[in-house]
């Protein structure tokens, strides 16, 4: 009965990221947010998990227009990405960093964890739909599209994403918006 709920919940989740990245985005509709108390949020609430400690250096204010359930998503997926698959080698506990500065009409977000990082040839496939770089593990814990979803609702704001590995160690994504 266990293992028959533990599937029901993975399917719904694998369920729920296909309708995330199909569901068309109305800009129409967009509001003024401020990012960075949603970043906090998101930071805070995913910071309550045991195995992932989160840094950030966030702005009072960094005002974008959006869908704040759609940003939220986006920074909810990269975090626990991050959680999953971010963590040193050496250590229990994944480590994020996460960095917003407003600049030059942009809203500047940069998460880094310390990880093992992508290998350099495998970065561009992290945007594919569909593509897991987890293939060594077991767990179907998803559909393979959850930076696909970021890089599609980022674009959809008018906003950029990139990845890299970071210097030192881990992986590196930034994300830049426009501000309101």
């Amino acid at each position: 009965r266990i293992g028959m709920q533990s599937d029901l919940h993975q399917m719904d989740a694998i369920i729920g990221q296909f309708l995330d990245y199909a569901k068309p985005t109305d800009s129409s509709t967009f509001t003024t947010i401020n990012l960075a108390g949603l970043i906090a949020d998101c930071a805070q609430a995913a910071g309550r998990m045991p195995d992932l400690q989160i840094k950030t250096n966030l702005p009072a204010h960094a005002a974008v227009r959006g869908h704040a359930t759609d940003l939220k998503r986006v920074f909810n997926n990269v975090i626990e990405n991050a959680r999953r698959y971010g963590r040193a080698a050496d250590e229990d506990i994944t480590q994020l960093d996460i960095d917003c500065e407003v600049s030059g009409g942009n809203v500047n977000i940069t998460l880094r964890d310390h990880g093992p990082g992508v290998p350099e040839e495998d970065i561009d496939r992290l945007l594919r739909p569909f593509t897991r770089m987890d293939t060594a593990r077991g767990q179907a814990n998803g559909a393979g599209l959850g930076l696909a979803i970021v890089d599609r609702v980022i674009r959809r704001h008018e906003g950029k994403l990139r990845v890299r590995n970071a210097e030192g160690g881990g992986l590196n994504i930034k994300i830049t918006l426009p501000t309101a």
